[in-house]
């Protein structure tokens, strides 16, 4: 009996860490591209930047530029006024600094 219980934990470890490997705490699991027609929110953009930066194991820098370029289109099709690319990019990273 206490060998069933101890194989129970151990199940329960692994797949507690399966889990954590593919999901953000907060943020849900990550996408490979902004999904819907309304604009991406911080979130969203986050969730794009893990997947390049954690899935694909990608530098920050370039993680956060392919989560800006994934945006910019919405952004474009709304009419908004978009700052330059290199100011992004850093707003991005800043967001990442903060989790």
């Amino acid at each position: 009996m206490t060998t069933y219980f101890h194989l129970v934990l151990v199940t329960f470890k692994i797949s507690a860490a399966t889990r954590q490997k593919y999901s953000l705490y907060l943020l849900g699991a990550s996408e490979s591209k902004i999904q819907g027609s309304k604009l991406p929110s911080n979130s969203q953009i986050l969730k794009v930047f893990f997947y390049y930066h954690v899935n694909l194991k990608q530098t920050i820098r370039k993680a956060s530029t392919a989560a800006v370029e994934a945006a910019i289109p919405f952004w474009q099709q709304a009419r908004i006024p978009i700052r330059a690319k290199k100011h992004l990019i850093n707003k991005v990273e800043k967001l990442h600094e903060k989790l």
